[in-house]
């Protein structure tokens, strides 16, 4: 797909990308579908999955050596849509379908995101501790592939995660992460850590009293 999709856009890249759809068609008009549904994946996953269903019937203009990686990701929009209605049985499905194309392809990127997307799966079942496999897995994709800001933020994530199931780790990994300023998805994923250590102190402090 050429530029690597990035997991967390400003509403201004997504309006950028809605106001350049009207002038493409064919494959043009396929990739700019596939970078939109997964820019709204989590804002609009209805819109998303319109936007899946087009892209899908004009993947035969896209060129071979990128049909597989615009259907994978098409695939990995659809999960995510799944997951969040709890719908994880066929959210999973598709995962493994992304993640085999991915990996056959090369992607060492969307072979992480899929990652990402069973920890959202985990989330929807309750299983923070697979959810925990999972964001590791992801991690070290990323950090294999030399994608810092994924890495960083999913490592911000995992502190979250872990923070449900041991606050008394992730106030160690807080106090690393505050040695250095972190982007904004890292930090939005750190703010929600800190809160949930924050409460587990604050009843720690109660039953002491």
């Amino acid at each position: 797909m050429g530029k690597l999709l990035e997991l967390h856009v400003t509403d201004a890249t997504v309006a950028s990308v809605e106001a350049a759809l009207p002038g493409t068609a064919g494959s043009a008009r396929c990739k700019t579908l596939v970078t939109l549904a997964w820019f709204l994946r989590q804002r609009n996953s209805r819109r998303a999955e319109e936007l899946c269903d087009e892209a899908a019937s004009l993947l035969g203009t896209v060129a071979p050596d990128e049909r597989r990686q615009l259907q994978a990701r098409i695939d990995l929009v659809r999960a995510e849509g799944a997951a969040l209605l709890s719908t994880t049985g066929a959210a999973a499905a598709l995962v493994r379908s992304a993640r085999t194309a991915f990996r056959e392809i090369g992607d060492v990127v969307g072979e992480g995101d899929t990652h990402l997307t069973d920890a959202l799966i985990a989330q929807a079942d309750g299983d923070t501790e697979r959810g925990i496999v999972e964001l590791k897995a992801a991690m070290h994709r990323f950090e294999a592939a030399g994608e810092a800001r994924r890495a960083a933020s999913t490592a911000a994530r995992l502190t979250f995660n872990r923070s449900i199931q041991d606050p008394d780790a992730a106030r160690r990994e807080l106090t690393a992460f505050a040695t250095e300023p972190q982007e904004s998805a890292a930090e939005t994923w750190l703010m929600a850590a800190r809160g949930v250590v924050a409460s587990y102190d604050g009843e720690l402090a109660r039953s002491a009293a």
